[in-house]
Order: C-alpha cells, then structure tokens, then sequence
C-alpha cells in the first residue's frame, strides 16, 4: 500500500458516519416534535437546518475518529476570493429559498 491509501478514510470512518447521521436524525426528527404544528413555514426551516447540522455532525465525527489531514477526505486549500463567493452563492441560496 502506499501512503496516499493509508491516509484514506475507511470503511470505520464511513460506518462512524452512518451511525452517527441516523442518530442525529432521530434525536432531530424527536426534537422537530416539539413545534407547534400550526406553522409549517418553521417546520421547513427547522427542518432543513436541522438536515445540515445532522450531515456536518455525522462528517465531524467520522473525521475526528482518527487524526486525519483534511485533504485525506478530499479538501484542498483555495483562495479567500472563491470563499467569499461560495459563502456569497450560500447566502444568496438561502434568501431565495425564504422568498419561494
């Protein structure tokens, strides 16, 4: 094997991330419970939210199981204009889906 496969995340690091997305999701779903259901509008947003912060959580564990450098699981360094595009795009993302 060579070093670059030995820096790859395996199949811990992918069912790490399996079992902690659907415990997340179930803790979420049980928590989304807890809204009045007469508002469907925050229902949405807490919803899709909550999707995310479930998907960035189960990644942070998988990641955080094994030190690991980043680009291990693909990142690569950019440059502060395409962050500031990206966060841009996110942004402009998000008003829109609010407006529709």
């Amino acid at each position: 094997m060579t070093d670059s496969q030995l820096e790859r995340p395996g199949w811990v690091e992918i069912l790490i991330g399996l079992a902690t997305y659907v415990v997340l999701l179930v803790i979420f779903g049980l928590l989304m419970g807890l809204l009045p259901d007469k508002n469907p509008v925050l229902l949405g947003i807490v919803g899709s939210t909550a999707g995310g912060f479930v998907c960035l959580g189960a990644f942070a564990l998988a990641f955080w199981f094994r030190i690991r450098t980043s680009s291990a699981f693909g990142f690569r360094p950019t440059s502060s204009r395409w962050l500031l595009i990206a966060a841009g795009t996110g942004i402009l993302g998000y008003v829109f889906n609010l407006i529709i």
